[in-house]
């Protein structure tokens, strides 16, 4: 069983370009990562199973050492819908690092549009 972790995480899916989609952390683990989205016909449309997604999960900001992320990079293993109207995304990992996140999610970190909060 694992314990549910709830950190901020950005969602890319390279076939549908540079969108960053805002999500939230339900479990990680080695094998797999399961997450919350909002129900966004402009996400929900290239989240088949199968699909590539790009995941960075930020880390809480306890230090004052650069901003850090976990980095998963998988494919879409599973969809479900939540009663809040939110789409649960679990993503079988082909990799998974610490590393500082992606320019782009950055400036989100920089702008203070993000920021891990506990469960």
């Amino acid at each position: 069983m694992f314990a549910p972790v709830k950190l901020q995480c950005h969602l890319r899916i390279p076939q549908a370009g540079n969108c960053l989609f805002l999500g939230w952390t339900s479990v990680i683990a080695r094998s797999r990562v399961e997450f919350l989205v909002e129900n966004d016909p402009a996400l929900v449309r290239w989240l088949d199973n199968g699909a590539e997604v790009h995941l960075d999960v930020e880390l809480p900001r306890s230090h004052r050492y650069a901003p850090r992320c976990i980095h998963c990079a998988g494919r879409v293993a599973g969809l479900t819908r939540v009663s809040d109207g939110s789409v649960k995304v679990t993503l079988r990992t082909e990799s998974i690092g610490i590393r500082e996140p992606d320019p782009i999610v950055r400036q989100r970190f920089s702008a203070g549009q993000g920021g891990a909060r506990g469960a």
